[in-house]
């Protein structure tokens, strides 16, 4: 998963948040630490709630995250 793009489609938008430096171990769920050159942002992996779809061949996430939180 490191290095794959992440973008959010939350409320029908379609916008590169960033790449996945780093996977965290937490005791609900893990986080992906996406990086971007501006910020960093810590998005829970529980798919079908937050990740919508992983597209490994096109080097790609798809997630439901706002962006400004």
């Amino acid at each position: 998963m490191i290095g794959l793009t992440v973008f959010t489609r939350y409320q029908g938008l379609n916008q590169e948040l960033g790449k996945i430096v780093e996977l965290m171990e937490t005791g609900s769920n893990d986080v992906m630490v996406v990086r971007s050159e501006t910020r960093e942002l810590l998005v829970p992996w529980v798919f079908g709630e937050f990740v919508l779809d992983v597209d490994l061949e096109g080097g790609r996430v798809d997630v439901n995250w706002d962006p400004e939180f």
